[in-house]
């Protein structure tokens, strides 16, 4: 592994658990979008590390399971896995 690559990696970790425990930190004080930074340092832990990408996934699929959530993401166009070339809608 390269130095940059070692950098970027150290970078990614860092910022996402910073995002992380600001999540946390927002779940405890009514000022702070918790979910909103939880979702931010998965997306950017996802970047660089498997097990993130697969708890991304497995949140996605959770909260499209809610009901009303489920449904009013569907009607915005948000699929629980990336849309594919060649693949079509019901696949």
């Amino acid at each position: 592994m390269t130095a940059r690559r070692r950098f970027r990696r150290a970078s990614v970790a860092i910022g996402g658990g910073l995002l992380v425990l600001l999540g946390l930190l927002g779940s405890a004080l009514p000022v702070l979008p918790g979910m909103v930074f939880l979702v931010a340092g998965l997306l950017l832990w996802s970047t660089e590390f498997r097990w993130a990408k697969q708890l991304l996934t497995r949140l996605r699929q959770w909260i499209e399971d809610r009901a009303d959530t489920g449904r009013y993401l569907r009607g915005l166009g948000f699929r629980s896995r990336p849309h594919r070339a060649g693949e079509e809608e019901g696949d």
